[in-house]
């Protein structure tokens, strides 16, 4: 083989090796995610990776996080209320990364995929401030009119707790409280009590605005029967002073005229026409 054809065979086998090192130093970042940079020479790099292509070095790893949202649902997370009842709540959250601390998570937890930190770090803080915030709470005020203060001091002490690490969360909902089967009998008897209360509490109310509503009738119909009365005394007092004695001879006269009556020597006489 002549020295021509193996200098060709050799620069061939340096491309094809060339560019099978380029392919495998591309390395894509999806959409919503960042990647994070480590190489076994420099260690981990601080400027994070963008979606999309990118060269990086031959044994270099990039790990991803998400930047996009994600929603976790947390299930029989169990916790004790302020009068000692232990329940099992289910709760689910909303987060995403901040990708200008992307670098620092996994400078704090290595190369941990993030769905095992939601299932990790995530939710035992989840648990810890789950616990905390419902043990300020009664096991009806939970139930009741108190769950929606109580999901939303959950969340605001959530958010505050893993924002220091840049686990950015949005939103957390507090599913109905589950009970063992003797404090669910207990809470279903107090809630049968409340709605009875409730219930003559309304009567009461009904009532009340029903004998005011007969008040306000009788007061009308009394304040309609003196407008009445007041207005036929007024009526009765103009006509009273309207009749003067020369009205009455005038209407004396008409009458007289009217019927064909005369006055013959202080003596009435009808005259025939």
């Amino acid at each position: 083989m002549s020295k021509g054809v193996v200098g060709a065979v050799v620069a061939g086998v340096v491309v094809v090796v060339g560019a099978i090192g380029l392919v495998m130093c591309l390395t894509k970042v999806d959409n919503g995610n960042v990647g994070i940079v480590y190489s076994p020479n420099g260690g981990i790099k601080e400027e994070a990776l963008g979606q999309g292509w990118h060269m990086v070095g031959l044994l270099d790893k990039v790990n991803e996080y998400p930047t996009k949202l994600r929603t976790v649902d947390a299930k029989n997370l169990v916790v004790s209320t302020k009068d000692g009842k232990n329940i099992n709540l289910d709760l689910s959250y909303s987060y995403k990364i901040d990708a200008a601390q992307a670098t620092d998570i996994y400078k704090t937890f290595g190369s941990v995929p993030v769905e095992e930190l939601e299932k990790g770090y995530m939710e035992r803080r989840l648990l810890e401030t789950t616990r905390r915030v419902v043990s300020k709470y009664n096991l009806l005020d939970i139930y009741g009119e108190d769950a929606t203060e109580a999901s939303q001091n959950i969340q605001k002490d959530f958010a505050t707790n893993v924002e220091k690490l840049g686990f950015l969360v949005s939103d957390t909902t507090l599913g109905a409280p589950k009970a063992d089967k003797k404090t669910q009998e207990a809470i279903d008897d107090r809630v049968k009590v409340s709605q009875e209360n409730s219930k003559k509490k309304l009567e009461l109310e009904n009532d009340k605005i029903d004998a005011e509503r007969k008040v306000i009738q009788a007061n009308g119909e009394a304040d309609k029967k003196q407008i009445e009365a007041e207005a036929e005394a007024k009526a009765n007092e103009t006509i009273s002073k309207s009749i003067t004695p020369e009205l009455l001879k005038q209407m004396e006269m008409e009458a007289r005229q009217k019927h064909g009556w005369v006055e013959i020597q202080g003596a009435s006489a009808v005259v025939t026409k």
